[in-house]
């Protein structure tokens, strides 16, 4: 995708531009990449400091514990700024000192929201712990199975230590509440210490003004999948076998390949490198089923993408993929089994458009988001003014 336009940013964005609707401010501090935003902006750190952050973190398993002075710094902005309200996205991606940051939060006396994206909080250091079948950080974490998964260690496996300090970061921050994006992942919340917060579930939502439907199916059946990096847990290889089981007169297309991947492309699939929103909304529009292929997910907002654009969706039964599809709109397989994925394709290609485009009522931002304007009511009596990290 274009810079900045990855999902969690596109959620930030979107929860800064209702919340100024609404004659808020908001001003959203990010790490690496300026995200496309209509928010103030506030760059935390520099590149040095994202590529010390990495090497550490690769040397060490010491991601999140990297950039003190760069995190020092985002604080006095924040004070400077004097929110009301301190709206957390994700806390990791090679940029920010986590202990500060949640030492401070203790003590501003300002109520935080955090809405939790993945399960990087939960652990004691990847990311989807599930795409290993990994249970240990119900315990506590050690002897890590993805310790060269995001983020990437390549010599140290401190999880267990990690893990520990994690919850003792976290942990004490008064009038915080976690904003799980599906229950799937507020349920696993509740297997840790972080279950002693109040959290609510608030789906991702989108722009519905991009994502407009056709309701014509395609002459050609088309399946599509899209993600902004095709990591392992993502499913490439299991989307390329849908080409041994769907028939030959279906075309195949995958969006976001890195060049490397392009250049292994199998034969009788087509694929490109990242798109614009707009452009991608236009390929939406005009495949047959968009495939989700994930051994790993949360709350996919690509799904939700897909039915606003009037496509039917076949997902792996993982995450929160159920929560954002009916017997309606999408057809679930079993995680892993790509014959049966290619079989809830072609079901899913018999659905209807109009009844995925339906969806657009709940998914478009306006509605989905706007439970985060009652939680800062909730919490206190603005004025008019937030910060937003992610």
């Amino acid at each position: 995708m274009t810079a900045g336009a990855d999902a969690t940013g596109r959620c930030a964005d979107l929860i800064g531009r209702l919340a100024m609707s609404k004659d808020w401010r908001s001003v959203i501090a990010y790490g690496r990449r300026r995200p496309v935003t209509t928010s103030e902006t506030i760059r935390i750190g520099n590149l040095a400091d994202t590529a010390i952050h990495g090497v550490v973190s690769r040397m060490a398993d010491a991601h999140g514990r990297v950039g003190r002075r760069a995190t020092q710094h985002l604080i006095r902005q924040i004070e400077a700024i004097n929110p009301d309200i301190i709206h957390l996205h994700n806390i990791h991606g090679y940029y920010l000192h986590y202990p500060t940051l949640f030492r401070w939060l203790r003590e501003c006396g300002r109520p935080v929201v955090w809405t939790l994206h993945d399960i990087w909080p939960l652990t004691g250091h990847c990311a989807f712990p599930d795409a290993a079948d990994c249970s240990r950080w119900r315990r506590g974490c050690g002897k890590c199975p993805l310790m060269r998964d995001y983020p990437k260690s390549w010599f140290v496996d401190a999880s267990r230590a990690n893990y520990a300090d994690k919850m003792t970061a976290f942990s004490g921050v008064p009038n915080m509440v976690l904003v799980p994006v599906s229950q799937w992942l507020s349920d696993m919340v509740g297997h840790t210490p972080l279950a002693a917060y109040p959290r609510q579930v608030i789906h991702n939502g989108i722009d519905t003004s991009v994502f407009t439907p056709s309701l014509i199916a395609p002459e050609q059946p088309m399946v599509i999948a899209v993600a902004k990096k095709w990591e392992p847990r993502k499913g490439l290889d299991h989307f390329y076998a849908l080409r041994s089981y769907l028939p030959d007169e279906w075309n195949m297309f995958a969006v976001g390949l890195s060049r490397h991947q392009l250049r292994h492309l199998p034969e009788g699939i087509s694929a490109m490198t990242g798109c614009t929103p707009d452009m991608l909304a236009s390929l939406l529009r005009i495949s047959s089923v968009s495939v989700v292929p994930s051994l790993s997910d949360n709350y996919p907002t690509t799904i939700i993408e897909s039915l606003a654009a009037g496509t039917p969706v076949a997902s792996y039964d993982v995450g929160g993929c159920s929560e954002a599809l009916s017997a309606d709109t999408g057809r679930l397989a079993p995680v892993g089994d790509p014959a049966a994925l290619a079989a809830a394709v072609i079901e899913a290609s018999t659905l209807s458009r109009a009844a995925c485009a339906a969806t657009v009522a709940t998914n478009n931002y306006t509605t989905a988001f706007t439970p985060y304007l009652h939680l800062y009511t909730r919490l206190l009596t603005p004025r008019v003014q937030s910060v937003g990290l992610y």
